[in-house]
């Protein structure tokens, strides 16, 4: 199983971990709540925090017309890292991949992979061949391999659940408000400018001109940003 760490972590490889797995898009409120939990049991516990991704997102794989993503990888590897956990892996996803079975997967990546002391996933995580890795999966996983298991409970904001694409469909028609709240804060893009016409700069208003890559792309129109450079922001 090739992967990247988002940064070296403290501790030996063989250390045990509380670890989570999922998309994550958006690092939204339910997403950082999980994560939460699971820094705080691998500290209380003396033990590594650990999160499991895949790259590029198996929808992208798998579908033709996959949804659009709400944060980019280098991003959401920030928000990861300011969540407080020690380590964030990325596993590469093909439709290779996609073939193996969920007990394959468990048995012979993840667990030889890492000392799993427990395992905790979102509600509504599936994985593995035809999405046959459910919670009743895990458990029985679980059980047999000595690590335990939680089915963290979903977060709801105003009598809905938290979701991604509850998000997508917010900034589909610009509501910044409603997806900020879900969130947890402001919508915010990780990109690289490149050199445009200049043609801001003869009207008194210099514009950064951004490489958009894979995520959601905005409705048209002129938005009020701030950018952060070098640690200073701009409004």
């Amino acid at each position: 199983m090739n992967s990247y760490e988002f940064h070296p972590a403290d501790g030996s490889a063989d250390q045990a971990v509380v670890l989570t797995i999922g998309n994550f898009d958006g690092v939204h409120l339910g997403h950082q709540a999980l994560i939460s939990q699971v820094v705080r049991e691998a500290r209380e516990g003396g033990l590594r925090s650990a999160l499991l991704t895949f790259y590029p997102h198996p929808q992208s794989v798998l579908r033709p017309d996959p949804p659009p993503m709400i944060t980019t990888l280098p991003l959401r590897l920030r928000l990861f890292e300011a969540l407080g956990l020690d380590a964030a892996y990325i596993v590469p996803f093909t439709r290779a991949f996609s073939r193996k079975s969920a007990r394959s997967f468990v048995v012979e990546d993840l667990l030889t992979r890492f000392r799993v002391h427990k395992l905790i996933i979102g509600f509504d995580f599936h994985f593995g061949r035809n999405r046959e890795g459910s919670a009743e999966v895990l458990r029985q996983l679980s059980a047999e391999h000595g690590f335990a298991f939680e089915e963290f409970a979903p977060v709801s904001l105003g009598g809905e659940k938290v979701s991604s694409s509850r998000i997508r469909a917010a900034l589909a028609e610009a509501d910044f408000a409603t997806a900020e709240r879900l969130l947890g804060r402001p919508y915010s893009v990780l990109e690289t400018v490149v050199r445009g016409e200049q043609r801001g700069r003869q009207i008194g208003f210099p514009t950064l001109n951004l490489v958009p890559g894979e995520r959601l792309p905005l409705p048209f129109g002129v938005y009020a940003a701030r950018v952060t450079l070098q640690g200073r922001s701009y409004d």
